[in-house]
């Protein structure tokens, strides 16, 4: 069963967050997020977490933070919609990292719950594509991902002036 909804997403390009619509696959094994939900109707997908073998962390500092740690990326999250603070949560371990905001601290609990779900039904699954299709696919996902941080690089003197005035 797919279990979806809005989050705000911390971009490190523009150093800000970003309304993100998301899509939990658990049978797929995989953190599907869009710009919008209209954007996810029509399948225009903005990125992809991989969820087979990711590890879940809570912080137990905050009760609205978490993490998800998988295939050498880091994806942070947080429960509540607060932009005080927020760079003391983020540990940028790669070029990789993101951090999302929920509404609140029982929304969080609601996504930590789908995603420690689909989280172990992809770990002892048996693998149904071959290693080299596999390998294929992730390696056409970090493809499309670095595509999309380059347009948002080009993006970011837009931004800036949209910001500075």
């Amino acid at each position: 069963m797919l279990f979806e909804g809005p989050l705000s997403k911390w971009t490190n390009v523009i150093q800000g967050w970003q309304y993100r619509f998301f899509v939990l696959d658990p049978t797929q094994g995989m953190l599907i997020y869009y710009t919008s939900k209209e954007n996810m109707v029509k399948g225009e997908r903005r990125g992809v977490v991989l969820l087979r073998g990711a590890y879940l962390g809570i912080d137990s500092e905050d009760d609205s933070t978490f993490t998800i740690r998988s295939h050498g990326k880091t994806f942070h999250f947080q429960g509540k919609l607060c932009f005080c603070d927020i760079l003391h949560y983020l540990k940028v371990t790669q070029i990789y990292s993101f951090s999302l905001l929920a509404r609140d601290a029982e929304e969080r609990e609601t996504w930590i719950s789908n995603l420690e779900e689909a989280i172990s039904l992809n770990s002892v699954k048996t693998d149904k594509l071959s290693i080299s299709s596999t390998s294929l696919f992730e390696r056409k996902i970090s493809e499309a991902d670095a595509y999309l941080q380059l347009q948002n690089i080009i993006r970011l003197p837009l931004f800036k002036f949209i910001c500075d005035n």
